[in-house]
């Protein structure tokens, strides 16, 4: 019977809420592993770059480590472990003002490409156009997998 009132199946709305929770869930995961390749290939352009730097770094290169979550993808300088083994990689990359062996402490307040951490941010600053297409093609995965019929349900 038509009498002019909207009329809507709820069986449809219940399964597209369950459709789209699954998506999001779907995203999540996949944002996880862009995050985890970006953070791998940049740690990889990094470390290469360190390893054509000063004695220093070349030494403390593995000591860059790739990070990520869902949410971001980062480095860290790891210097724990097994006797202390990279005990001196923060001073090599990020500089002392005590210590003279180590160049001329960043500072905590950059913002320019041309400082912060030795190696770290010119490495990062020179590869933005590649970071940021990684970030495209891994967004575009992430739908493809969330969103299989292209959205249309």
């Amino acid at each position: 019977m038509d009498d002019g009132l909207l009329s809507i199946d709820a069986s449809s709305a219940v399964a597209a809420a369950r459709d789209l929770g699954k998506a999001v869930q779907a995203l999540g995961r996949e944002d996880r592993r862009a995050n985890r390749v970006v953070a791998a290939q940049v740690a990889d352009w990094v470390q290469s770059a360190a390893r054509g730097g000063l004695p220093q770094q070349r030494h403390f290169a593995p000591a860059i480590q790739p990070r990520s979550t869902q949410k971001v993808a980062r480095l860290a300088i790891v210097r724990a472990g097994y006797r202390q083994a990279n005990a001196g990689a923060d001073g090599t990359f990020w500089g002392a003002l005590q210590y003279r062996r180590f160049q001329r402490w960043v500072g905590n307040q950059y913002t320019s490409p041309n400082s912060g951490p030795y190696v770290i941010t010119p490495t990062v600053a020179a590869r933005q156009a590649e970071i940021a297409e990684l970030y495209a093609d891994a967004r575009m995965r992430a739908l493809a997998v969330a969103f299989p019929e292209g959205g249309t349900t």
